[in-house]
């Protein structure tokens, strides 16, 4: 990637090989702004919202680069809004008054929506309703207020593949992979108890492997692979695009809260073991389908948390939380 510098009203940018450096500058409010910025930087960590804090130095916080500035165009796409909706949870739920709401401060890289510049924000004291207190240190008129968008947690559900959906997505996904979808009358089963289950959990950080198009979390990241031999063939484009034969995959160590693979590892030839410890490896919540078969060498393996055996189709759903083994 080319070096690229960006100068702003408190900041200037330098992007260069995917790393952005951030330095501030801004009447006597420097440190200020840092501090908030490391803050947020390092609560959202988890959810895979925002960049990645990688290092402080003096005046300048190093991050990772997530893509270019967002467009009007973006934001008309429906997979956008939803994950907007989604990070507007998050926000609320880690108590985070982001007063700085705009376009500029919404990049997209890959089809997936961030959210940057933790400079403005503030945190709510007491509680996150429409009577909550805000702390008196903000240092310049919001230019937006999260109370006003309360109404989207009324939304959390449109987030999760429902039904309807799924069956809108079955009909037009037949015709590139036949083989797959033609049972998709009784695939359904186990996908509509796997979103039941995520729902319990309560977590928006989510990689789908294998998921052939169809995924249980609209907002969830995707690792897949393109094998037209076997009659696997992607019709969009993954957030990985990566064989899950091949160690290690390319993920970071605890990157997701949640790791979901319905009817993937069947396939797979070998010790099943060096697969379940990668996923334990970037994950903290382990969700499979297997044929009935396949899930007795997992659950000899390691005793899952969960298990539902679905009757419609040769599919038991385990579910692992490896954060209490």
């Amino acid at each position: 990637m080319n070096v690229i510098e960006k100068k702003g009203i408190t900041s200037n940018i330098i992007i260069k090989d995917n790393i952005v450096i951030k330095t501030v500058a801004y009447k006597n409010y420097d440190k200020e702004l840092l501090d908030r910025e490391e803050y947020w930087l390092k609560i959202f960590k988890k959810y895979n919202i925002s960049p990645r804090f990688i290092e402080r130095k003096e005046n300048s916080i190093i991050m990772s680069y997530c893509g270019e500035l967002a467009t009007v165009e973006d934001f008309q796409k429906q997979e956008i809004q939803i994950q907007l909706i989604n990070i507007l949870q998050i926000l609320i739920k880690n108590y985070c008054f982001y007063n700085d709401f705009k376009l500029n401060n919404f990049t997209v890289q890959k089809g997936k929506l961030y959210i940057i510049d933790f400079g403005w924000c503030s945190k709510i004291i007491e509680d996150y309703t429409c009577g909550g207190k805000i702390k008196s240190n903000f240092i310049k008129k919001p230019s937006g207020n999260i109370f006003s968008l309360f109404k989207c947690i009324k939304m959390k559900d449109n987030i999760f593949l429902c039904k309807e959906s799924y069956f809108d997505l079955t009909n037009k996904l037949k015709e590139e992979n036949p083989k797959h979808w033609s049972s998709g009358n009784r695939r359904w089963e186990y996908h509509e108890k796997t979103v039941e289950l995520l729902k319990q959990l309560d977590t928006t950080s989510v990689l789908e492997a294998g998921t052939m198009g169809i995924k249980i979390l609209y907002t969830s990241d995707t690792i897949d692979y393109d094998i037209p031999q076997g009659g696997w063939k992607l019709s969009y484009k993954p957030t990985y695009n990566h064989n899950l034969k091949v160690l290690p995959w390319p993920v970071n160590d605890k990157q997701y809260d949640v790791f979901i693979a319905l009817r993937v590892f069947h396939h797979f030839r070998g010790d099943p073991k060096i697969y379940f410890n990668e996923m334990a490896r970037i994950t903290n919540h382990i969700i499979l389908a297997f044929p009935h078969s396949i899930a007795n060498i997992y659950k000899e393996m390691q005793k899952p948390d969960y298990e539902y055996v679905c009757e419609r189709i040769d599919t038991t759903i385990l579910y692992w939380n490896i954060k209490s083994k």
